[in-house]
């Protein structure tokens, strides 16, 4: 989702709560979000992107994720 900001995203979710959670957790843990980044990275570099996997990357929450 991240990668893709010029799309916009609904998650249907059982529990909205428990992801809103998670991304709050992405967005003020420092280590939470580092190991989101690795993880975006090395996915950047499959795709031959990888001049993106560098800098700070997309703030959490998205702005093109609405969670339902």
């Amino acid at each position: 989702m991240a990668l893709c900001p010029e799309h916009r995203f609904w998650l249907r979710t059982a529990y909205p709560q428990l992801y809103g959670q998670y991304i709050e957790q992405i967005a003020h843990d420092r280590l939470e979000w580092l190991a989101w980044r690795v993880s975006v990275s090395q996915v950047l570099r499959e795709l031959g992107r990888q001049e993106e996997a560098t800098g700070d990357g997309p703030a959490w929450p998205l702005a093109n994720v609405d969670v339902e």
